[in-house]
């Protein structure tokens, strides 16, 4: 909304996650010898990135972008079992929660050629979900 209390349809928008570093720590319970239960627990962070393209539809004639990095942390638990010599199968299960942050910009407007401001607050997460096979050496 400008000055004026002209709403703005804010469309034509993206959302961009990159460059996600996850550090954790793995303990886990024997079951016996070819069984194990084990926990995640870390740190991840990631990097955001904020994307308005221009809009002839809602009168912005420039875009912009802004980046940010976001940091939260990691909790996922899992079960590894053996197969055979040296294979193992897994199944995982990992959620990561990230801290909000504030993305700022500022276009220009077609309709009245003035400068608007903009702010983005997303949240973020997600959920993830491995099944595998791994050797041991």
């Amino acid at each position: 909304t400008n000055e004026a209390g002209y709403t703005f349809p804010i469309t034509n928008t993206s959302y961009q996650v990159s460059n996600r570093v996850n550090v954790y720590i793995m303990p886990g319970y024997a079951i016996d010898a070819n069984k194990l239960g084990y926990l995640k627990l870390g740190y991840s962070t990631q990097t955001l990135k904020y994307q308005q393209n221009p809009d002839p539809v809602s009168g912005l004639a420039t875009g912009f972008s802004n980046t940010a990095s976001l940091d939260g942390f990691l909790v996922g638990f899992g079960y590894k079992q053996m197969i055979a010599e040296g294979l193992y199968g897994f199944a995982e299960a990992n959620y990561i929660t990230y801290a909000k942050t504030t993305l700022n910009g500022s276009s220009q407007t077609t309709l009245f050629n003035q400068n608007i401001n903009f702010s983005s607050s997303p949240s973020a997460s997600s959920y993830n979900f491995l099944f595998g096979l791994g050797y041991r050496f």
